[in-house]
């Protein structure tokens, strides 16, 4: 096998002289196995397709993250998974998402299109949640966020507090605050969990 390649140990089975490991390769990475058998070595290679992490930084698989519910298959059940899913949206250019997720108070004259354009022609650096408050028992609930974009050739930071609501039983985004104050290390988690900062939601 090449030395450009490099090969990562998975796991070895109980059988002697069986091996397994991925390697990657020019295309990606593949599965390469080998066993003995009654006419010696046996070989065998299997592509592994790469697999998309979710735009919303949350070291999961888009599939498995936030693309059921910008397909409308499921409803995010609190404010966090809200505020992921509509980051993805904005990163996927999904403008009928933002706008189902957006309560009708505060959409005005925003449309599908007009979002779905805004999401797309921005190159999206990065989310990094601050703290958030909200369960899927309740009727309210917050986020603060900190999201990179680069605009114009320079790097921007929007800095929001982002209010959630419910809305026909489901969450939707009404407003937010930009710039809130810091929150500082041993002050009281704003997220109402009764600990300090640094021992909860700093700790994402």
């Amino acid at each position: 096998m090449p030395k450009a390649r490099q090969a990562f140990r998975l796991k070895s089975s109980n059988k002697p002289g069986f091996a397994k490991s991925v390697t990657n390769g020019p295309k990606g990475p593949f599965c390469f196995s080998q066993f003995p058998s009654d006419s010696g070595i046996l070989c065998f290679s299997l592509f592994i397709p790469n697999v998309m992490q979710c735009h919303c930084d949350s070291k999961q698989p888009f599939p498995d993250c936030c693309q059921p519910f910008l397909e409308g298959r499921l409803e995010a059940p609190d404010p966090l998974t809200l505020m992921r899913s509509r980051y993805s949206a904005y990163c996927t250019g999904a403008g009928e998402y933002l706008v189902h997720t957006w309560h009708p108070d505060t959409l005005e004259k925003l449309d599908a299109a007009t979002l779905r354009e805004s999401g797309l022609s921005t190159e999206w650096l990065g989310l990094n949640i601050v703290f958030s408050r909200g369960t899927p028992a309740d009727t309210e609930g917050e986020v603060e966020f900190k999201v990179r974009y680069r605009e114009h050739d320079r790097v921007v930071l929007l800095h929001e507090r982002s209010r959630f609501v419910r809305f026909e039983g489901r969450w939707v985004y009404h407003s937010g605050l930009h710039n809130p104050p810091k929150t500082g290390p041993n002050q009281p988690c704003p997220c109402h969990s009764g600990k300090k900062y640094k021992h909860c939601c700093n700790r994402r």
